[in-house]
């Protein structure tokens, strides 16, 4: 948790044409999580590079996508 902030975080891969991970964050109360709260569960999770997805419900679930694997099929 970040700063006292009740912070959800779900993390799954994505198996499609192209792999990705997809990590959507909240807050436990259902709000909108805030930048700081954003940067601190990116880092957690390796993401910074990850890029903001803005389909998620009603604007209060933020979903970031980063490819699984590097598009030329290296390590």
């Amino acid at each position: 948790m970040h700063a006292g902030a009740e912070l959800v975080a779900v993390s799954e891969v994505v198996a499609a044409a192209a792999p990705a991970y997809r990590l959507t964050l909240s807050l436990a109360d259902g709000s909108r999580c805030s930048a700081a709260d954003v940067l601190f569960a990116l880092a957690d999770f390796g993401l910074l590079q990850a890029q903001e997805d803005d389909f998620g419900q009603h604007g209060a679930q933020r979903v970031f996508l980063w490819p699984a694997a590097p598009p030329d099929g290296s390590p």
